[in-house]
């Protein structure tokens, strides 16, 4: 039988329908662009690339050879946050974990795109301002299992906070910084993953460390009875960070006399009251301090204020019209200025110069008030002869003349 052309290519084209290799489907292709963009210390975030045609994705999480978290489906979403358990204990913090990631469709699964992901360390434990000066802070703090470094953040508060600087030791020492400021200083204990991504996530911070403030200025002395033995300062006050001021008195050899802790903010004066400052010649300086911890970090010292002090004058009486002045010896003192006014806030006027602790002085006029003062001269502090300091209450003695019959009486 005889089969026509067209017949014989039916037949040709079934037979090669009947006999053709069977093609499957090929599975998606890998993920690309796979990168870690997030991490907390139990857990971390990743994404990557679509992949054309894949309807779905897992992701598997290893450390050393062995499968923490199995191969877990993303329901077709190109990123996976993985949050541990905290009563499972799955990962660690600050651990570095092998995450594959894999597209699929219906025909099957690629192979695996692997890349190295980790969790943030723990927050340091402690974490301390540990010095100051006028224009630098130190900082130091417990180390973080895991970090391979610490990234430094400064600013006026949290919001303006800038990253400063990654190191990897615990401390930093902060320089050119202002005086008497403010600061928002964060340590973040950070691990590497690539050189774009360190996994971080909770910080340490101060929000107001501070720089110790500048000099204190326009010490004065306010008052000093020599008879009461008190001396009162006072200064200019523009702190705005101190937690107290150090007065401290040296004599004129620059030995340490009394030194005073002031504890408080906004002082602007002080009197002292000490035996060990009685009748001396004094070198004056004021500071502030800011206390780290329990210990003190001081300002810069004012200006020295050098103190010599009138003598604490006694008299008595001579005769009708003479009394005797007498005074105990200032250390120093090479001679002494007698000095006299005949009214109660009077202009005081010079009578003599004497050597000696004591002087007579005659002819005193009847019905006549007389107030009596004695400088020392000479006294040699802070690398200049000085006299007694102006007080705004002079350390006088007061004498009335009554006339012969009843003499003078002295106050």
């Amino acid at each position: 039988m005889r089969l026509s052309k067209i017949t014989m290519a039916a037949f040709g084209l079934a037979a090669a329908l009947v006999f053709a290799p069977t093609v499957a489907n090929a599975a998606p292709a890998a993920p690309s662009g796979v990168a870690q963009v997030a991490s907390t210390e139990n857990g971390f975030k990743i994404s990557w690339s679509k992949v054309s045609g894949a309807t779905d994705y897992t992701v598997t999480i290893v450390k050393d050879g062995k499968v923490v978290v199995g191969e877990t489906s993303t329901k077709n979403s190109n990123e996976f946050t993985y949050k541990d358990d905290k009563k499972k204990k799955t990962i660690a913090a600050g651990t570095t974990y092998k995450v594959q990631v894999k597209s699929a469709d219906a025909s099957g699964k690629s192979a695996a795109t692997e890349i190295d992901a980790a969790t943030a360390p723990a927050v340091m434990s402690s974490f301390e301002q540990v010095e100051a000066t006028e224009n630098t802070m130190k900082f130091s703090w417990s180390a973080s299992a895991g970090a391979t470094g610490y990234l430094v953040k400064m600013g006026k508060d949290a919001a303006s906070a800038k990253d400063l600087k990654v190191i990897n030791t615990t401390t930093i020492n902060l320089t050119g910084l202002k005086a008497d400021s403010a600061y928002y200083v964060a340590v973040y204990p950070i691990r590497k993953v690539t050189d774009k991504f360190y996994a971080s996530d909770k910080c340490a911070f101060k929000t107001k460390a501070v720089t110790t403030a500048g000099k204190v200025t326009k010490v004065k002395l306010a008052e000093w009875n020599v008879k009461a033995n008190y001396i009162r300062l006072t200064w200019k006050n523009s702190a705005k960070y101190e937690a107290g001021y150090q007065v401290q008195f040296t004599d004129k050899d620059d030995k340490v006399v009394k030194t005073y802790n002031i504890r408080g903010r906004k002082v602007n004066g002080f009197t002292a009251i000490n035996k060990k400052l009685k009748n001396k010649p004094l070198c004056v300086k004021v500071r502030t301090y800011n206390t780290l911890n329990g210990k003190k970090f001081y300002g810069k010292w004012s200006s020295a204020m050098y103190l010599v002090p009138q003598a604490n004058v006694t008299a008595k009486k001579v005769n009708a019209t003479s009394v005797e002045l007498s005074w105990t010896k200032i250390p120093g003192a090479s001679k002494y200025k007698v000095m006299r006014a005949t009214a109660d806030d009077g202009k005081y006027k010079k009578v003599a110069n004497t050597k000696k602790t004591k002087y007579t002085v005659k002819k005193l006029k009847e019905g006549q008030d007389y107030y009596f003062l004695v400088k020392a001269m000479g006294v040699k502090i802070g690398g200049k002869e000085r006299e007694s300091s102006k007080v705004s209450v002079p350390n006088d003695i007061y004498v009335a003349v009554y006339g012969s019959s009843k003499g003078v009486e002295i106050e």
